[in-house]
């Protein structure tokens, strides 16, 4: 096997931390360019956020940042803060925070989904082909653009964690994603689905994330039937049936930020301005 296929030489130099957004980010991103231990900085509570733990942009960037040491460098940060335990507790709460907030933008589920069948329902009432539609009847060059900005985080997301999609069709963006012009429902995506692949606990939620990914580019595509991840989430819940809520609960929470996503990439659109960070106006 090439070693281009296990190291990709964009990631191995260090990139520059993006602007801070707000208390989190300000107090991470100090802490951060000291050494390690050394003075101890003490970063403020979750809670004294200004802005929404899974949509906020400073929440968001502050947890994407955290779990990015894990797979990149930045200039000017010491790699040894990537398993620092204050910092890990930090990220707990805050993952603490966005887990709760999950399950309020999902809603009840019931107890003992039918698997896949429950996720396929609820790709099916999804409205994220709304953001397809409008770029094919009415997008512009620059909203394909911002568009591709926005999906590019959450492919590279699962290049990192899985190798590669389980269903690729769209075009490969080779260059690197600009963190700073990403609003934090953009990262809420990847923070979710990060979120489940590093925990075992969430380990049925991973695979209904990437199961009802699929679905919805199936669907997309029109290419009808049984997929690979339908047939991973039913061997799942066929071996350990315990986890099949938080199969639908990974899905339905792939589904949801996909759809809020949408929503807002298109008001922002209508409303004449560019749905990106300190972005221009769409032409």
């Amino acid at each position: 096997m090439p070693y281009s296929v296990v190291i990709d030489t964009r990631r191995v130099v260090p990139s520059d931390l993006p602007p801070a957004r707000g208390p989190l980010t300000e107090a991470l991103f100090d802490l951060l360019t000291r050494e390690v231990g050394r003075p101890r900085v003490t970063l403020p509570p979750v809670a004294e956020g200004d802005d929404d733990p899974l949509f906020g942009d400073d929440s968001a960037l502050a947890l994407h940042t955290l779990y990015a040491l894990h797979q990149r460098e930045f200039e000017r940060v010491d790699v040894t803060w990537e398993w620092q335990p204050d910092l890990l507790a930090w990220r707990r709460d805050l993952e603490r925070a966005v887990v709760h907030r999950l399950h309020d933008e999902v809603g009840d589920l019931p107890s003992t989904p039918q698997i896949p069948d429950a996720l396929r329902s609820r790709v099916e009432s999804s409205s994220g082909h709304r953001l397809a539609q409008y770029l094919l009847q009415q997008g512009t060059d620059e909203q394909f653009r911002e568009a591709a900005q926005h999906q590019s985080v959450s492919r590279e997301m699962l290049r990192r964690l899985f190798g590669q999609p389980l269903i690729d069709r769209a075009p490969d963006t080779s260059y690197q994603v600009e963190l700073s012009l990403l609003p934090g429902w953009t990262l809420a995506g990847a923070n979710a689905l990060i979120l489940f692949a590093f925990h075992r606990r969430w380990l049925g939620a991973v695979v209904g994330y990437l199961t009802a990914v699929e679905m919805r580019t199936v669907d997309q595509v029109g290419a009808p039937g049984s997929t690979a991840a339908d047939d991973l989430a039913r061997e799942l819940v066929q071996a350990r049936p315990q986890l099949a809520r938080d199969v639908l609960f990974g899905g339905a929470t792939a589904l949801a930020l996909d759809d809020e996503a949408a929503r807002r990439t298109i008001d922002a659109w209508e409303r004449g301005q560019s749905s990106l960070l300190f972005g221009a106006s769409p032409t």
